[in-house]
């Protein structure tokens, strides 16, 4: 979402709550930031914002402002990190005192590539990889290097690829992220796919979906999620979650 733009009329504008990313940009260029402790934000200012009534804090002469109106107000490129709050006075603690740790992230981009490198590296700082290291040689039939999971159109990324909580297959679950409707394609190299059906995010089926052997073609709306079940022949533990291929 775009600050003021994308709100509604009247809604806060003081602090933001930064899922993964946020990103500054002009005509020269694209910076990233993202924060895996401290995710809420202040943009293009220091805002001084509102003390409750019930939170009875002692407002200081001047302290307090309209909320934004025009995008135009937010033209300084500056992130503040909202690491503390302290002034509630209610069943909060006023004060934080321990060892604290804020970790930030930064990365720059062209302007001409978009968000989608921007999506890319929150959400590769909030979860990186993680390897798993086997010992001496292991015997198989697949090659040193394979994608366990393809999708076919950079705006849509997958979000999740795991056992159903029932047991029954597999769910994919993908997120559109450029506000474009877009038809996918999932392959799945490894897996040999006997049913598909489209689900909810409870996992409840809602209806066939297109597949082949090894892949999907699956519709996600701007802005979207979509689930999918799909169907091996085998039913997947429940109790532990376990990778394996038909």
């Amino acid at each position: 979402m775009e600050p003021i733009r994308d709100q509604l009329p009247g809604s806060n504008t003081d602090n933001y709550a930064a899922q993964h990313w946020v990103s500054l940009r002009d005509g020269g260029g694209a910076i990233t930031w993202s924060s895996l402790e401290a995710p809420v934000v202040e943009l293009g200012g220091l805002w001084p914002g509102y003390t409750s009534q019930a939170h009875h804090g002692v407002t200081p002469p001047g302290y307090g402002h309209e909320f934004l109106r025009d995008p135009a107000q937010l033209e300084k490129g500056y992130i503040y990190s909202y690491a503390l709050a302290s002034n509630f006075r209610t069943n909060f603690q006023p004060v934080q005192v321990a060892d604290m740790l804020f970790r930030y992230s930064l990365t720059s981009q062209p302007v001409a590539a978009g968000y989608l490198p921007s999506r890319d590296f929150g959400w590769a700082v909030a979860t990186p990889l993680a390897g798993v290291s086997l010992r001496g040689p292991q015997s198989g039939m697949l090659p040193l290097s394979n994608s366990f999971c393809q999708v076919d159109h950079p705006n849509v990324f997958l979000l999740t690829l795991k056992a159903a909580e029932d047991g029954d297959g597999l769910i994919v679950r993908l997120a559109e992220t450029e506000g474009q409707e877009t038809t996918v394609v999932v392959t799945l190299p490894a897996m040999l796919i006997a049913q598909a059906f489209g689900a909810n995010l409870v996992e409840e089926n809602e209806g066939a979906v297109f597949y082949d052997r090894h892949s999907l073609r699956v519709r996600v709306a701007a802005h979207g999620i979509a689930t999918v079940r799909c169907r091996t022949g085998r039913r997947w533990p429940t109790a532990k979650r376990v990778a394996h291929y038909d």
